[in-house]
């Protein structure tokens, strides 16, 4: 089973986005195993000719806020990662509370349609096919509710994932 991985905010690689993998100082252990690949957010990963877009997903704060009525759910998730599909950004360019990396190329902008996008930043499990029957998935999250969390008002989908069938699509979602 090959494993990817992308950093997230509370990685080393930074509060910005696009970011770097996690130095391999940080995961030499990681870095030596074979079936782990660690990448940088955002990614493009081709599996058995099934295309798919990996981003933590820190653009989502902004999209839920902007794009959908439905807050923090399964649904306003959904809404937010088709909204941004649909302008092709995984920033919201205007008045972004994401940092932005200064590249002289924005790897932010959505230039190849996948077939699968994942996101995770937002720790609630939604899956949908919609937008031009692209996979939208958001992982859920392996820890409890914290202080911050509770805050927000943000209710963690907790040991929840998806496993998708390559070859035709299905996807069948698990709760550990």
């Amino acid at each position: 089973i090959n494993i990817f991985l992308i950093p997230g905010e509370h990685d080393v690689s930074g509060l910005y986005v696009p970011s770097q993998p996690v130095p391999r100082e940080f995961a030499q252990k990681l870095y030596s195993m074979r079936n782990v690949h660690m990448l940088g957010d955002p990614s493009f990963i081709r599996i058995a000719g099934v295309d798919i877009l990996v981003s933590h997903g820190r653009g989502l704060d902004d999209a839920i806020g902007l794009y959908t009525l439905k807050g923090l759910t399964s649904e306003g998730i959904i809404d937010a990662m088709e909204s941004l599909l649909l302008r092709r950004e995984l920033v919201v360019p205007i008045n972004s509370k994401v940092i932005v990396a200064p590249y002289p190329h924005d790897f932010n902008v959505i230039t190849i349609m996948p077939d699968i996008m994942h996101m995770g930043h937002v720790h609630i499990a939604a899956a949908a096919k919609l937008y031009k029957n692209i996979l939208l998935i958001n992982s859920g999250s392996w820890q409890e509710q914290s202080i911050k969390q509770k805050m927000k008002g943000l209710n963690p989908s907790v040991g929840t994932c998806y496993f998708v069938n390559l070859k035709d699509m299905n996807l069948v979602k698990v709760v550990f």
